[in-house]
């Protein structure tokens, strides 16, 4: 009897655990920690683009883009002009070797006589392909005139036949003219071009091109 009372009364005043304290958790104990987070992530991100651009440029000064021209004019306006018209009409010869035409850098103007120079301030251009004839404008100021002259009457072509392939050279020697104008003398927005006429009766009518600064 005895026992059973005293395992009684120990079972009694004996304390039960109490219980454990809740932990705190990672956002008590980081409350600004997604914060951090996207500021680092954002930092990542400009680092990285950073690098790109880094190889990016390093690259091309390593392996600089092929340039333009391997020639060009030096100074600027009618001079730079005269180079070019130099520099451009030696390159094209006829079959026996010699010039195809020399080609006079000036303003845009016609002279009637030697001692005489009048400007030119409109073009007339006729239609290709069934569209009509325009105007163009050109001023001394934003404009050159190239005239393309051969060593026959008239500035024809003295030697060979005049042929369609014959044609197509000149003109391409104009667009390269234009090309080393637009690209290297600032300022100029037209180029007017008079080619050579075909040697024979019609040798005063001089064809003429107008080309603009593409946009």
């Amino acid at each position: 009897m005895a026992g059973d009372v005293t395992g009684t009364e120990l079972a009694a005043t004996t304390p039960e655990p109490a219980p454990a304290a809740p932990q705190p958790s990672d956002a008590a104990h980081y409350p600004h920690r997604p914060r951090f987070l996207f500021v680092y992530g954002l930092l990542g991100g400009v680092l990285a683009v950073a690098v790109g651009l880094v190889v990016v440029y390093a690259g091309r000064a390593i392996t600089p883009a092929p340039t333009w021209s391997h020639w060009h004019p030096s100074g600027g306006g009618l001079g730079a002009a005269k180079q070019i018209a130099d520099e451009v009409g030696k390159a094209y010869r006829l079959p026996n070797g010699d010039q195809l035409v020399d080609v006079i850098a000036k303003a845009p103007s016609v002279s009637p006589a030697s001692t005489t120079s009048i400007p030119i301030h409109y073009v007339g251009v006729r239609g290709t392909k069934g569209s009509g004839d325009t105007i163009a404008s050109v001023s001394s100021s934003n404009s050159v005139m190239y005239t393309l002259c051969g060593l026959g009457s008239a500035c024809s072509i003295s030697s060979g036949k005049a042929t369609v392939e014959r044609g197509t050279l000149v003109r391409r020697e104009i667009l390269e003219l234009a090309l080393y104008t637009f690209k290297y003398v600032g300022g100029v927005n037209s180029i007017v071009a008079f080619m050579p006429p075909p040697a024979g009766p019609s040798t005063s009518s001089i064809s003429r091109r107008v080309m603009s600064r593409p946009s």
